[in-house]
This record gives structure tokens, C-alpha cells and sequence, in this order.
């Protein structure tokens, strides 16, 4: 017999008893029944995360496994907590933001601070997940108040490093930001504290650089957020570079392409283009480039004003500095849309494709312009 099965039947007093009550029999065997599942979930969780399962596969185990702990240990038990936890864990930032899953931390929050209370280290990850869950249009006010509340328990905690203090004061920050909330200003005060803490060319210095760059980027401070991205994109690294500081000084660059194209400055957004070839790096899958610049298609008064709506399919190449090269019109409702759609992908930068350390040139990609009035 199952260990777990058979201590639930020694606690329930049923083995070795000859006689039980009805009820009392079918509450035990609906508790033994939870346990199973209980067990069965969680480990067939802890094999999906051995296996290392794409996270929509790990989701499913992960939920089977805490709506199970809510069965066998209760709702509001530590347990069925962590377990819900784990589950959070596994979305992706999309779903965190999405706002779906905001009640569910939160119920994780109330279970942690009723089990250790309310200063305690073991809040932290679930202040934390609060805060990721929060949907764009969070409650400033509200989450405000839990991000003083994580910094505060993250500088308090012996068990924290310096560093992890601090990438957890970015992190925090970042999606304060991301919920437009005022609060995110403390990014500005990070770059500092890194560099006093860790040095000058440390990957959370960087990093702490970057956000607020991004802060400043977001808060229309164009030239204060450039002059950040471009001190990134000079650091000399090292061949021995992680990859948190080459991702870092891609980025930068990456942002440098975008703001100079956006006030005009192209050549020297040519710059940061030929830097990102340079690097011997591209932006996600090789097989679909994605655009570090571009941008949206003017509708054309002249149809705009008769209230027309259409489509544009445009084939293009991307060239090995990733530029938009031979654009073709495959498809149009209407040659104002085909030539306003080709206008605006000219204009399109892409981090090039790279096969076996060199870029590549990219051939036949399509893009698909709609064009709608909106009533």
C-alpha cells in the first residue's frame, strides 16, 4: 500500500478498525482520493520541469498541480499556496500583465503573510508576483505602496546579496513602469547605486543604465535617455563578455536606431545599424527577422476622405546591414494604399539574420498593411 494512502488510513483510525461509520468511511476515502491526485499532480509537475517543457506545456501541469492542493489541503492552506505560485511562475510576461491572474496572487500574498507573517523574507516573491499580475492600468496608488513594501523587505533580508537586491529593485521598477505608474522614477536612481556597489562595468550596472534610459525614453526625455544608450553602446567589452552585457549593448543600440530615425537622423542611425552587424547578432528566430525600427503607413487623405478601407501586401529583401531592399506590391485594393505602405516600409531597419556567425542576406518577406477608418 501507498505510504500517503496508508498514513491517511492509520489517521483516519481505518486500518486495523473493524468497523467505521458510512459517512466517516466516504470522507476518508474522499480525503485519500485527494491525496492521490495531490501526488500524482506534483510529481508529474516536477518530471514536466526535469524534461524542461516549453512553458504553455509546463502550464497546464502546473495548474492540474495547485487546483489539486486546493483539493486535498484547502484553498487558503501554505501549501495550495506555493503551489499556485509555482503555477504563476510559469506564464509568460504577456499573461502576468494580462491581468487574469492579478486575484490569484494576491490570495497568495494573503496565505504567505498569514504563515509568516508580515515582515517576513518568504513575502518577497509574492509581493513580486503582485506586482507582475497587476494589468496596464494598474491602481497607481495601490501599487505604489507594494513596491516601497518589496524594496523595503529586499534591503532588510540577510539572505540577500547586493546583487540580487538590486535586480530586484530594477525588476520591481520596470514593471511599475511598464503600468505607467510614477513610482517607476526610482529607476533613475539605480545607475548609481550600482556603480558605487558593484563597479562601473558590472551587468546589473548596465542594466541599471539601460532601464533608465528607458524611463527617460518613456518620459519623452529623448536626449537624456540617448545619452544613456549611447555610453552602453561605447563600453568596451571583452571577448569575455556575458551575455547579459552583449544583450544589453544590443539593445542600446538597437534603441539608438530608433531614436535617430525618429528625429530624422538617419545617418546616424546607419551607424548603430552597421554596430548591431558588427556584433554578430540578431533579434530573435533566425528564420523570421524581427524590426528594430519601423513604422505605420499614412492613410491617404484622398481615401481617407471617402471612407475607404483596404489591404496592402508588400514582398521585400533585407539586406546584410539590414536594410528594406526590392519592395514589391504583390496585392493592393488601391495603388494610393501600395504607394503610402511602400513609403513607410522603406523606412523599416532590421537587425540582420545570421548564419553560422555571418550575416545573411533575407529574401522574400512579407508584410500586410491594412488600412480602416475607424467610426
Amino acid at each position: 500500500m501507498h505510504l500517503m494512502v496508508r498514513n491517511l488510513l492509520l489517521s483516519a483510525g481505518l486500518l486495523g478498525a473493524s468497523l467505521m461509520a458510512p459517512q466517516a468511511l466516504a470522507e476518508t476515502a474522499a480525503k485519500t482520493s485527494a491525496a492521490n491526485a495531490f501526488e500524482q499532480a506534483y510529481a508529474a509537475l516536477q518530471q514536466a520541469h526535469q524534461q524542461q517543457l516549453p512553458s504553455h506545456e509546463l502550464r497546464s501541469y502546473a495548474q492540474s498541480a495547485y487546483q489539486a492542493a486546493s483539493a486535498y489541503f484547502g484553498d487558503e492552506h501554505i501549501n495550495t499556496a506555493k503551489m499556485k505560485l509555482s503555477f504563476l511562475n510559469v506564464l509568460t510576461p504577456s499573461q502576468h500583465s494580462s491581468g487574469d491572474f492579478a486575484d490569484l496572487a494576491t490570495s497568495v500574498l494573503d496565505t504567505y503573510e498569514s504563515e509568516y507573517g508580515a515582515d517576513a523574507d518568504e513575502l518577497i516573491p509574492a509581493l513580486m508576483m503582485v506586482l507582475r499580475t497587476q494589468p496596464v492600468r494598474a491602481h497607481l496608488r495601490k501599487n505604489r505602496a507594494l513596491f516601497e513594501r518589496l524594496i523595503e523587505a529586499a534591503e532588510r533580508s540577510p539572505s540577500l546579496s547586493v546583487e540580487q537586491q538590486l535586480r530586484l529593485k530594477i525588476d520591481a521598477a520596470t514593471l511599475l513602469l511598464a503600468q505607467g505608474n510614477p513610482a517607476s522614477r526610482a529607476l533613475l536612481d539605480f545607475p548609481e547605486q550600482a556603480q558605487q556597489q558593484l563597479g562601473a562595468s558590472h551587468d546589473l550596472t548596465l542594466l541599471a543604465e539601460f532601464s533608465a534610459a528607458r524611463y527617460l525614453e518613456v518620459n519623452q526625455q529623448t536626449r537624456s535617455a540617448t545619452d544613456y544608450f549611447e555610453k552602453i553602446s561605447q563600453h568596451p567589452f571583452t571577448e569575455q563578455a556575458s551575455e547579459t552585457q552583449l544583450s544589453i549593448k544590443y539593445m542600446s543600440h538597437a534603441r539608438l536606431v530608433a531614436t535617430y530615425e525618429g528625429i530624422g537622423e538617419s545617418d546616424k542611425a546607419t551607424k548603430h545599424c552597421l554596430a548591431i552587424a558588427a556584433m554578430g547578432r540578431g533579434i530573435g528566430d533566425e528564420e523570421e527577422p524581427t524590426p528594430i525600427y519601423r513604422v505605420n503607413p499614412k492613410f491617404p487623405p484622398s481615401m481617407a476622405r471617402d471612407g475607404h478601407s483596404g489591404s496592402t501586401v508588400l514582398m521585400f529583401d533585407i539586406n546584410k546591414l539590414g536594410m528594406v531592399e526590392n519592395i514589391r506590391v504583390e496585392e493592393a485594393s488601391h495603388k494610393a494604399w501600395a504607394r503610402a505602405a511602400t513609403k513607410a516600409l522603406q523606412q523599416w531597419r532590421y537587425a540582420p539574420r545570421y548564419v553560422n556567425g555571418a550575416s545573411v542576406d533575407t529574401v522574400n518577406r512579407k508584410v500586410v498593411f491594412d488600412f480602416n477608418i475607424r467610426r
